[in-house]
């Protein structure tokens, strides 16, 4: 559990410390690479000088509970992992493909229905649209260049073009580009 929160954290670009006396093989690779600072003791309300957001993800809950009591009297956000009444956020399950980023939660109460609603929706909604983003971006400035009116007009047929556009068909730069082009009256 530990380690799938630490890949997401670094995933996001969070400076990650991990506190514990032993750690997971993947979680030893990161802290060899530097990817993360591996503090090898035991638990210390010392520990959370300086940071701003906790997760205790140990499997002994006196520890998590105590992380937790810790956290709150710094004023830290704190989410004790699989105890919602230990939590002060819950980290919605992602869909990350490109710039396309997707987030499911269910507040705590279901994290594996988050899970498989993610894995739906990236199946069925990401693999189709994170090209279109990724194809959008690249045109990004010409597109802010539009009047308001043709902005409106092009986001409107764009959003039209991905709704009819079948799975497994793929929106080309060609195709955007024919919808700027109209857009910004005939040159994009």
């Amino acid at each position: 559990m530990a380690a799938r929160k630490v890949a997401g954290l670094c995933q996001a670009g969070a400076e990650v410390f991990v506190n514990s006396p032993q750690i997971a093989p993947s979680l030893r690779v990161l802290a060899d690479k530097k990817a993360i600072t591996w503090i090898d003791n035991k638990y210390s309300p010392t520990r959370l000088k300086g940071m701003r957001l906790v997760i205790a993800a140990t499997s002994n809950a006196d520890v998590n509970h105590a992380v937790f009591m810790d956290a709150e009297k710094r004023g830290l956000f704190a989410n004790v992992v699989d105890d919602l009444d230990y939590c002060r956020f819950v980290a919605p399950a992602r869909y990350s493909s490109g710039s396309l980023e997707i987030a499911v939660t269910t507040g705590g109460a279901a994290p594996v229905i988050a899970k498989i609603v993610r894995d739906d929706i990236g199946d069925s909604i990401g693999k189709r649209f994170a090209p279109v983003v990724s194809l959008l971006g690249k045109r990004r400035s010409a597109i802010k260049r539009l009047s308001a009116e043709a902005k409106k007009t092009f986001w409107q047929r764009v959003a039209t073009m991905v709704k009819t556009t079948k799975p497994g068909e793929d929106i080309s730069l060609k195709k955007l580009d024919a919808l700027l082009a109209d857009r910004a009256g005939g040159s994009a």
